[in-house]
């Protein structure tokens, strides 16, 4: 691949991202109930990680190009409509649904893609593609929060004008390029699809429970933390605040790991991202904590809590290097679809036990993923990805 295309490439993905985050502020904005907030919640989860084993599924026999340009546009045209139909019971979560499913059209393939950009340094190319995505998911709520208040939401659809701008772009640096055609020609079997569960189930199944675990954080924080925090009297743009810490830092900690992880014990990595994150999570949501302590808490969680993101989505492509899309799907799709259906849960709760309460049990649950860390691979092996170049 090209310099080019990765710079196109991770360009995309800051904006893909950017658009996905704009749920939790938009419905904070909107004024939904806890309740309903956390089953669109969940709804949008489903849409957009679920259906990412279809994705990948796909993409490991078609050309990838398709599922990034058309991924981008379809998630930055019903994204940005959302805004403009949030009070349409029957419109709002069509539109949700709809911009979920480009984001999972652009995942899976996006990460086999930056992984054949260094034949040597793949989990650092991923990690620079997933820190470009967080920063994307890091700054949309505060860039949406800013256009709302200028413009309002019966404006929001020209919020699709920068995604269909760098979709343009990537259309015409990715044309005429060899670097997005799939590896193999033949298709998926019900043998092909049993052996590879059979032979790489032991290490598919932890790192798939290290990312539920993982996402339930994520999700809880993403999509409750703007409610509480603007519930506790602070301002739009400090709950956009506090979610850019959050996952900004996050990003950092992806670079540090994807530096590092050739070099240091996996299961370290693991072990220092799960006891640290999860007690300062907990510290940052805790009702009475001060803005400030909220922001440093946060800033340091999410540092060692988003670290792991794209040393998961390696190993998982390490398992099979002819399956990259398919296991990609199944660590960045299915298994973060599965953490987020803990919103509704979290969601249903709030109205008995109150939002912090229920967020505030949610954010221990990754704690009970520590006793696999044995079974996650501590070095990665000397073979190169399929398809990389």
């Amino acid at each position: 691949m090209k310099r080019r295309e990765f710079l196109a490439l991770n360009g995309a993905h800051f904006a893909v991202d950017a658009y996905a985050s704009i749920y939790g502020q938009m419905a904070a904005i909107v004024g939904l109930s806890p309740a309903l907030l956390g089953i669109l919640g969940t709804v949008y989860s489903t849409a957009t990680n679920f259906s990412q084993l279809l994705m990948g599924f796909l993409a490991d026999r078609r050309d990838l190009r398709w599922f990034l340009i058309g991924g981008l546009v379809i998630a930055a045209v019903f994204l940005s409509l959302a805004g403009l139909v949030s009070d349409s019971p029957a419109l709002f979560p069509i539109s949700i649904v709809l911009g979920g499913l480009g984001i999972s059209a652009f995942h899976p393939p996006g990460a086999v893609a930056a992984a054949r950009f260094s034949r040597h340094r793949a989990t650092l190319s991923v990690a620079v593609f997933v820190t470009l995505g967080g920063l994307g998911f890091s700054t949309g709520p505060a860039l949406y929060t800013f256009f709302i208040n200028q413009m309002t939401l019966a404006r929001s659809h020209y919020l699709m004008i920068p995604g269909l701008v760098i979709a343009l772009a990537m259309l015409i640096f990715f044309r005429g390029s060899r670097s997005f055609l799939p590896t193999r020609s033949t298709k998926w079997t019900r043998n092909e699809l049993k052996e590879l569960t059979s032979s790489h189930g032991k290490e598919i199944l932890p790192l798939f429970i290290f990312v539920v675990g993982r996402s339930t954080t994520f999700f809880s924080i993403a999509y409750f933390l703007p409610t509480i925090i603007i519930g506790r009297g602070h301002s739009e743009i400090d709950a956009a605040t506090a979610h850019f810490v959050f996952c900004s830092s996050g990003s950092i900690g992806m670079l540090i790991v994807g530096a590092l992880v050739g070099h240091v014990n996996r299961r370290w990595i693991q072990i220092s991202s799960l006891v640290v994150s999860v007690p300062l999570t907990f510290i940052a949501v805790y009702p009475g904590v001060p803005y400030p302590l909220m922001l440093s808490a946060l800033a340091i969680a999410g540092l060692f809590g988003l670290c792991t993101n794209a040393m998961h989505v390696v190993m998982a492509q390490e398992i099979s290097p002819k399956h990259t899309n398919m296991l990609s799907s199944v660590v960045m799709g299915f298994a973060w679809g599965t953490g987020g259906l803990t919103s509704a849960v979290t969601g249903l709760l709030a109205g008995p036990i109150g939002t912090d309460n229920a967020l505030l049990l949610t954010l221990c649950l990754p704690l009970g993923t520590l006793p696999l860390v044995v079974f996650l691979r501590p070095f990665p092996e000397k073979k190169v990805l399929a398809g990389e170049s």
